[in-house]
């Protein structure tokens, strides 16, 4: 832990010295640690829809407390995310789309989530990022990332989606670095 609070003060120092040679600032490495944490909570919950064979409650105990773990880390992730200070202008649009994670992870209905699913389909304008410069190219791979991510937790039933059986299974996509 305090080997990577010292690297990102090293790194935070010299974006200040050289802001175009930084390619990553605090906020896209923690927003890669969001998406790495999404991936996994995906998979984690695809795997318990699917599991449709009654299975004795020692089994599912476990998957159900990594899930929750999981999802709770994404929580705080996500809360440690909207607490950086934006280093660049295309860091805002990593925070909107955290701060949109945030508000899904913590509604308690399922319809209110896919009201949130479809008015984000709806209105991509709200997170386009402008540009042409290497910032704005990795975020814009950040942000289709994070959203097959969040559309597959879309799809799940704990957020108002049809949920998933064994068939239809599979692996989220890798995370970009």
């Amino acid at each position: 832990m305090e080997a990577t609070m010292l690297y990102e003060m090293d790194a935070s120092a010299s974006a200040q010295i050289h802001p175009l040679a930084q390619a990553h600032t605090p906020t896209t490495r923690r927003f890669n640690r969001v998406l790495s944490f999404m991936s996994w909570m995906v998979t984690l919950e695809r795997a318990m829809e699917a599991e449709n064979e009654p299975v004795d409650g020692s089994a599912v105990d476990p998957v159900l407390r990594q899930a929750e773990a999981v999802r709770a880390e994404l929580v705080a992730e996500a809360e440690n995310l909207l607490d950086i200070p934006p280093h660049r202008p295309t860091d805002g649009s990593l925070h909107r789309l955290g701060f949109l994670l945030f508000l899904d992870l913590t509604m308690t209905d399922a319809q209110e989530c896919r009201n949130l699913h479809n008015l984000t389909a709806d209105h991509p304008e709200l997170f386009t990022v402008e540009g042409s410069d290497t910032a704005a190219h990795q975020t814009r791979a950040m942000q289709a990332q994070f959203f097959k991510l969040f559309d597959q937790m879309g799809d799940l039933g704990e957020f108002g989606g049809e949920g998933y059986s064994c068939e239809q299974w599979q692996d989220p996509a890798p995370v970009p670095a």
